[in-house]
């Protein structure tokens, strides 16, 4: 996961300040996450060290401070009443910054999660180059499909990646476009 604070270079090294940052973050989210977004999150962001991470994991389990659940074949992490209370009770020893960093980290992280499943994009080869076939799906609807010529790969590949990056943005730009036009009137000499 990229830095999402690439000029400040904070890391949490101590234990218990890594049990409360966690219990908060959990608080915060008020959702159910699973150990791998977790772990991107806080390690992959940088503010946690890789191991304070998972002795910090392993401890608030124990402790009952958060719990592991299993829905439909995934695993969960939760906080529990015991976690919350001590994520209340022990936040200000976590300066509110770091607190503040972690949950941007999160909620752009899950945004980016939420925008990866709303656009699919896949580029297919052909003989004379790339196709860059694209859909952007709505709550119940496809709301565009589309496929984008290119003839290398790499600027298929950028096509991607900068329509998964903001597909709401892409639309936008697309339909701002296509309301905006006129129908065509040729000029008469």
């Amino acid at each position: 996961m990229a830095n999402y604070f690439p000029d400040i270079n904070f890391e949490l090294n101590d234990l218990h300040l890594v049990k409360v940052l966690l219990c908060n973050l959990l608080s915060n989210l008020n959702k159910e996450v699973t150990p791998d977004e977790l772990y991107e999150i806080a390690v992959g962001s940088e503010i946690v060290n890789y191991f304070y991470y998972n002795e910090a994991i392993d401890d608030l389990i124990k402790t009952g401070a958060i719990e592991k659940k299993r829905k439909n074949g995934k695993e969960f992490i939760s906080i529990t009443p015991k976690g919350n209370y001590g994520a209340e009770e022990l936040r200000r020893c976590v300066p509110k910054s770091v607190r503040d960093k972690i949950l941007s980290v999160a909620l752009k992280y899950f945004s980016k999660q939420k925008m990866s499943k709303e656009v699919e994009c896949v580029i297919e080869q052909t003989k004379t180059g790339f196709y860059v076939n694209c859909k952007i799906h709505d709550i119940h609807e496809d709301i565009l499909q589309m496929r984008l010529y290119s003839p290398k790969y790499e600027q298929a590949l950028l096509i991607k990646e900068k329509i998964q990056s903001n597909p709401s943005e892409f639309y936008e730009k697309i339909i701002s476009y296509a309301l905006d036009l006129k129908e065509f009137q040729p000029e008469i000499d």
